[in-house]
């Protein structure tokens, strides 16, 4: 009887332990790094611009290029 009780308590520890595990995976696949940046690419006068967002796609082409393989998002939003 004691040996069954035994068996049980290592089985739900190692359950317990898995789940521990999974859990810690998922939240740090969650949590990866998010930079954000705000940028006024207007105008203060209300003058129309030829290219306004020209600087700002570079750059992201640029640290999507730096960030290749690496865990991280980008998430852009244009608001005019």
């Amino acid at each position: 009887m004691g040996e069954i009780h035994a068996q049980r308590k290592i089985a739900f520890v190692l359950l317990v332990g898995l789940v521990v595990a999974l859990l810690v995976t998922w939240l740090v696949q969650r949590s990866s790094p998010v930079l954000t940046v705000g940028i006024f690419a207007g105008s203060n006068w209300g003058v129309p611009q030829g290219e306004p967002y020209a600087v700002i796609d570079r750059a992201i082409e640029k640290v999507r290029g730096e960030a290749s393989g690496r865990s991280c998002r980008l998430r852009e939003r244009h608001t005019p």
